[in-house]
């Protein structure tokens, strides 16, 4: 008894699952191998049957393609008379000699062969060159291996009279040369060596499109052309590489050539659509063989776990939850209930925290507008005093006109939010209010709004305390031509209004600082900035951090405000 006691604990259940859970992970992991063994050996011998036969096909048009490639070069040689020169020296020119050049090259492209450049040596070793382009000369040319090749070796390099050979150096990787020994075709003279420049991309548009991909070695065992996604494996000397690769070769004619055709073994597996569907299958029906049996034999016993599972989940998703009624007498149904008397308690915790955080919200909205009335309302009565002083009559009974419109709005606490175009009447109000003071000298405005956007709704007074920023922190040391610019736009779904001053501007510390709840003082120059901070703290409450205002300035570049709110109508514009 003490032994069986000191094992862990397992009980039926636990027991039950892992069984079988182990026998489907053995039985899907066996039929997979056995299948997949199957079909492998079968898709690869089917792919390597296609892979020869594609490619003889392939080294039978490569043979025809060179052959008609060196069968037009020696008739539009003899056509251009591009060696015509030898038979008369005294009368050698250089810019003919490029002529015909240039003629053979236009000929040869006219037949459907794009050469990039020629060069001939002709019997007396003197060397011509043209490049299509113009971009490169017989200098730039001399620097190419092929050059080397054919400069040294332009005696011993060519197996017989008239031959042609095809080659390709490690130098210049993306070009092919045709080699031609040319002899007259009438009395067998030698003439010269004619070497073609091809693209291996034009190389590669005369093999064509196939399923495979093709390296071609010339008669000494050397690389000619490969494709692009192979250049990586030629260059690995690493033979693992190649044993990636399912390889078949075969002869180009009867030139010495090997042209092999190479799939990747990963690609053809990957292309087995077939194993695919038949391991899909296996394992569907394995799987749905062992739900229907979990499901079976743990309906009851498991009933609770998935009740509380389901639970979590729909208070992790924000769904209201319903309460748990055990299906089973055992130890699950004391979490089951535990569970429900500490989602009770939770819920009550949550709906007494959301009441309390709305208060505490509102109290302190309400706090900030209030701050902000005195604070303008003493700005404007001291605006009106300096006024009575300078002024007649006439414009004092105009301010104050002015002045009423704007306590009534500001004073009215029926509603918080206002449509765009009534916050623009009271700014305008305000800045004639601040003309009116500076006796027309020294401030300016311009309202302009994006067409559709005086109908959404802004917060109260949410303006007027950035444009009595502007006019105190930075028109007041401007005698004339102060002007503040007041816009409005819509970007994606937000609503943006900027408010610019031409005035001496600030450094970014300072922005930071008015920004900053923590950095107000007592000082009098700090509360002349209370109306900044209290906007951005009334936008946060009223609609996030992810909304708010931005402040840009540098010393003497004036300073730009920027507001950005959600787009809101009210509900009379929305019916």
């Amino acid at each position: 008894m003490k032994l069986l006691r000191r094992k862990p604990f397992l009980g039926i259940r636990e027991k039950m699952i892992l069984c079988c859970i182990l026998s489907t992970i053995i039985t899907i992991v066996f039929s997979d191998l056995v299948v997949y063994w199957i079909y492998q050996k079968d898709i690869t011998e089917k792919e390597f049957f296609y892979m020869e036969d594609g490619n003889q096909i392939l080294s039978d048009n490569i043979d025809n393609l060179i052959s008609t490639i060196e069968e037009k070069l020696v008739t539009e040689l003899e056509y251009c008379t591009v060696f015509s020169y030898q038979d008369d020296l005294s009368n050698l020119y250089v810019a003919d000699v490029m002529r015909s050049l240039k003629r053979l090259v236009t000929l040869m492209k006219m037949r459907g062969t794009n050469v990039k450049s020629i060069y001939i040596l002709d019997q007396y070793t003197c060397s011509y060159y043209y490049d299509t382009k113009e971009e490169l000369l017989l200098d730039d040319f001399k620097e190419k291996s092929v050059y080397q090749e054919i400069r040294d070796n332009h005696k011993t390099m060519f197996p017989r009279q008239g031959s042609t050979l095809w080659r390709s150096f490690p130098d210049n990787p993306d070009e092919i040369y045709l080699i031609k020994h040319y002899i007259n075709s009438e009395t067998t003279d030698y003439k010269g060596i004619v070497c073609l420049t091809f693209d291996k991309d034009y190389f590669h548009t005369l093999l064509g499109e196939h399923d495979f991909s093709s390296i071609i070695y010339d008669e000494k065992g050397y690389l000619l052309y490969c494709s692009e996604d192979l250049r990586y494996a030629m260059q690995c000397k690493d033979n693992s590489v190649r044993d990636q690769y399912l390889i078949s070769s075969t002869s180009v004619g009867k030139r010495g050539w090997t042209l092999e055709a190479l799939v990747n073994k990963s690609t053809i597996l990957a292309r087995t659509k077939s194993l695919a569907s038949i391991l899909l299958i296996v394992e569907l029906v394995v799987l749905i063989g062992v739900i229907a049996m979990i499901a079976y034999l743990f309906r009851g016993m498991l009933g609770n776990i998935l009740a509380l599972d389901k639970s979590f989940r729909d208070i992790n998703a924000g769904k209201p939850v319903e309460q748990i009624i055990p299906r089973t007498r055992d130890e699950t149904a004391y979490l089951c209930q535990q569970f429900n008397t500490m989602y009770g308690e939770l819920t009550q915790s949550v709906e007494k925290m959301a009441q309390d955080s709305t208060l505490r919200e509102r109290a302190e909205y309400n706090a900030l507008l209030a701050q902000m009335n005195p604070h303008f309302l003493y700005n404007t009565l001291e605006s009106i005093s300096s006024m009575a002083k300078l002024s007649g009559q006439e414009d004092i009974v105009h301010t104050i006109h002015m002045l009423g419109y704007l306590l009534r709005a500001s004073i009215n606490g029926n509603t918080q939010k206002i449509p765009l175009q009534k916050e623009l009447l009271y700014i305008r109000y305000y800045l004639e209010l601040q003309k009116l003071v500076t006796g027309g000298r020294r401030l300016d405005w311009d309202i302009s709004i994006e067409p559709g956007t005086e109908q959404y709704l802004v917060p109260k007074l949410l303006l007027q305390p950035v444009v009595e920023n502007s006019i105190i922190h930075g028109l007041h040391l401007i005698k004339d031509d102060g002007i503040i610019v007041i816009t409005s736009g819509k970007k994606k779904d937000c609503l943006i209004l900027e408010v610019y001053d031409n005035g001496e501007g600030t450094n970014q510390e300072e922005i930071d600082r008015i920004l900053s709840e923590d950095g107000q003082d007592d000082s009098g120059n700090d509360r002349a900035h209370i109306g900044i901070r209290s906007i951005q703290k009334r936008l946060h409450i009223l609609y996030g951090p992810e909304y708010g205002m931005q402040m840009e300035s540098s010393p003497g570049n004036g300073m730009i405000v920027r507001i950005t709110l959600p787009l809101e109508k009210s509900e009379e514009e929305n019916v």
